[in-house]
């Protein structure tokens, strides 16, 4: 198995949180990874891994699989790079072909700031051209709310939120994680490039013998 973390320390620290995150809730099963860099079916060996490509043809905004086609859907550098208009529409597909869950990753800044600088620069020339602002959890929180779904925050803290030797946060993560949008947020270890949330979106949940089907149907 190839690991796309070894190129260096930190890089797609989101994708394999998601991982981790799937690892949780099953022991195996299908996964639909909409867009993105198309890491998981690396990152999770033990499952079928379904992704959705631009490159094929397919409209992650009307996709075509039937509603619960995959147990879980993963996203993870997608939901920034569409337009704010197209961002309710991605996630409501995603949660229609998901049976249980939705793992969304959504950087923060800094990362949004070198997202757009990247943009810009080198793909459209331009600092006209992109001014779409980044998504925040409020975005994936509304359109959960909207189906009747509870979302979970993961939040993974900016370099330097620990001060070192009193494991105190600063005020910046205090504030984020008292936002009406985070209530029952998690806190998560620090991993070498800690700057992004994954938004959890709960559709259905597995009961054990649900789990069971999943992993005789996996083997």
């Amino acid at each position: 198995m190839s690991d796309p973390l070894r190129w260096w320390p930190g890089k797609y620290a989101e994708c394999k949180r998601i991982a981790q995150l799937v690892e949780d809730l099953l022991p195996d099963g299908d996964v639909f990874e909409c867009g993105g860099p198309g890491l998981f079916a690396d990152l999770l060996p033990d499952f079928r891994v379904t992704t959705a490509r631009l490159r094929d043809g397919l409209d992650l905004c009307k996709l075509p699989w039937h509603d619960d086609s995959f147990d879980v859907g993963v996203s993870a550098r997608v939901l920034e790079l569409l337009p704010p208009r197209l961002r309710p529409t991605y996630m409501r597909e995603m949660l229609r072909v998901s049976r249980y869950r939705v793992f969304v990753a959504l950087p923060l800044q800094p990362e949004l700031e070198a997202i757009d600088k990247i943009k810009n620069t080198y793909i459209w020339d331009t600092s006209r051209v992109w001014r779409h602002p980044g998504p925040k959890p409020d975005d994936v929180e509304r359109v959960a709310e909207e189906l009747g779904l509870a979302v979970t925050f993961h939040i993974e803290p900016p370099r330097g939120t620990e001060i070192a030797g009193q494991g105190r946060r600063t005020e910046w993560i205090e504030a984020l994680l008292s936002s009406p949008s985070m209530q029952g947020g998690e806190l998560m270890p620090l991993v070498p490039t800690p700057e992004f949330v994954v938004a959890e979106v709960t559709k259905a949940e597995v009961s054990r013998r649900a789990m069971a089907v999943v992993s005789s149907a996996a083997h």
